[in-house]
């Protein structure tokens, strides 16, 4: 029960980072750099993956997964999550919390890369 309360607090900090983050883009644009002022706007489509795959192959402009990668997106985080919930079982809620971000910028950043290494990357629409 433990696990499934710290995944839920994990989830549900993520989901609000979703929402907050390119708020806090626009919020912070003058301060920040403008990599970091991207990556909060971005950071939803990044996570969620919602337009789909893009190929980096050279002569390739494919767009795979389209309308179904948000579907793959929830089932990586969802094993995200309870992982995080399983591994921090015992450690009190305030650290589960505070490390809830740190865990979620390495896993995504870490499936970015798993991505590049097959030539493949997240179609980001934006300005």
């Amino acid at each position: 029960m433990l696990i499934l309360k710290r995944a839920a607090l994990f989830t549900l900090l993520l989901a609000v980072s979703a929402v907050l983050s390119p708020l806090l883009a626009y919020a912070l644009s003058a301060i920040l750099t403008t990599y970091l002022t991207n990556f909060l706007f971005f950071w939803p489509q990044h996570m969620l993956v919602p337009y789909g795959l893009v190929s980096y192959e050279v002569g390739h402009s494919d767009l795979l997964f389209m309308d179904s990668a948000i579907f793959g997106a929830i089932a990586f985080w969802s094993l995200v999550s309870l992982t995080y919930g399983y591994f921090l079982r015992n450690v009190k809620v305030v650290y589960v919390a505070l490390g809830a971000y740190p865990a979620a910028v390495v896993a995504m950043f870490l499936f970015h890369w798993v991505l590049g290494i097959f030539g493949y990357g997240v179609y980001v629409d934006g300005p």
